[in-house]
């Protein structure tokens, strides 16, 4: 009798077992598509879209004219009321929460230009004190310092921007100073190599640019040059927890496990923008250019079709909301598109 019960247990586990391992596996199948089967969407705009983002329960998207867009699910676009027309360069979200205080939409652009939202429809002008091209900007989240995180800018000519609360905030003395009454900073003076992308990987805060530049920093005030090994532009980098990955305008790719030592992965075409969304890398460029990478090393070419010029890419967590995750990608003449 015993052992008739324990045939007819196995009998009903075993299906059980293997229908749970389907089951994982659709799950996992709905994600292997992601950042390799993408949808064009209807931005509403042929404003050019720099950079995207995504801002907990929505996307936002930014560019130039001081365009900015909102979508809750990446298909249908609301054109928002930004306050300016200077070219917005860079979004970010900082989170449910600051340390003090509730979490917000800062948005870096041309002649300086600092905006801030609570939820991406109403935007408030801040003084950033500079009138330098902002090209990207980054939180470092409540684990520095105070534990109330930092607001990190960069731009043109190696300017460098710190805030607290995105409100006040400090020119710090660019790196690689050269003599440039034209593009230098507050001084009109000092200058240094144009940054382009800056990333926060938990330790230290990690900047690039022209010439392959490569500058990072603990406090966001001492910076310290590195050696990329390249003397192309570094376009954007992004951190997947273990791991920095930068991607230049002639198509390198580099890898490091904490922005002072660099390794090449290989070059692909003109990539504009990289992004880590907790699963793979996804680096996107001119021509509809698509590369993913589930470990920085080994990639994918999933180029669109459409040869349209995507500037920027951002995604949420496979591990969010129904488990799959989504991409988003914009780029040139308002274009969006979405994976999967």
């Amino acid at each position: 009798m015993r052992n008739k019960n324990l045939f007819i247990g196995a009998f009903l586990i075993i299906p059980m077992f293997l229908w749970n391992c389907m089951r994982t596996s659709t799950g996992n199948d709905e994600n292997v598509n992601l950042g390799k089967s993408w949808t064009q969407q209807v931005s509403g705009t042929t404003e050019a879209l720099n950079s995207v983002t995504w801002a907990d329960h929505q996307w936002v998207a930014v560019g130039s004219s001081g365009i900015i867009l909102t979508s809750s699910d990446g298909a249908t676009w609301t054109k928002q009321i930004s306050g300016t027309e200077n070219p917005l360069n860079s979004v970010i979200w900082t989170g449910p929460s600051t340390g003090s205080g509730p979490g917000q939409l800062v948005a870096v652009g041309s002649g300086g230009i600092v905006l801030t939202s609570p939820n991406g429809v109403v935007w408030t002008e801040r003084n950033s004190g500079v009138s330098a091209i902002l090209n990207s900007v980054i939180w470092t989240g409540p684990s520095t310092g105070s534990g109330t995180g930092l607001f990190v800018a960069v731009g043109w000519d190696g300017i460098i921007l710190t805030s607290p609360d995105a409100i006040t905030w400090t020119e710090r003395l660019p790196v690689l100073g050269r003599q440039d009454p034209v593009h230098g900073g507050s001084d009109g003076v000092l200058g240094g190599e144009d940054l382009y992308s800056v990333a926060w990987s938990g330790t230290r805060m990690i900047a690039v640019g022209y010439y392959g530049t490569v500058l990072t920093s603990q406090d966001g005030v001492t910076w310290m040059e590195q050696s990329s090994g390249i003397t192309n532009a570094l376009s954007s980098l992004a951190w997947s927890g273990s791991q920095l990955v930068a991607v230049s305008n002639n198509g390198d790719i580099l890898a490091s496990p904490d922005g002072v030592t660099w390794a090449s992965r290989g070059s692909f075409g003109v990539l504009n923008s990289i992004t880590w969304n907790n699963r793979r890398f996804i680096a996107v460029g001119y021509e509809g250019t698509v590369l993913v990478s589930d470990d920085g090393v080994h990639w994918t070419n999933d180029s669109l079709a459409a040869k349209s010029v995507l500037y920027s890419v951002a995604g949420t967590s496979p591990s969010t909301g129904s488990g799959t995750g989504k991409l988003v990608a914009v780029g040139y003449d308002g274009v969006i598109f979405t994976s999967p």
